[in-house]
């Protein structure tokens, strides 16, 4: 008998512990989005242009020597 008390007493504990978990766990959900990445220096804002760069040189590097690779040509 002390078991089954037992028993249910830890079930209605748990259950009762995990809605105040589900609770509480929505204050970490931001009300809104951020606006975007917020550089406070200008050598930060340098670097991120000089990687956008970076990037869109090397793509188009792979593109012409896919490109010319994979052409027929004349």
């Amino acid at each position: 008998m002390l078991k089954v008390i037992e028993s249910e007493l830890m079930s209605s504990y748990y259950m009762i512990h995990r809605l105040v978990l589900l609770a509480t766990r929505t204050k970490g959900i931001p009300k809104h989005e951020p606006n975007g990445i917020h550089v406070t220096s200008a050598h930060h804002s340098r670097n991120f242009n000089l990687n956008d760069i970076d990037g869109y040189q090397e793509s188009s590097n792979v593109i012409t020597d896919s490109n010319n690779t994979y052409c027929k040509g004349p």
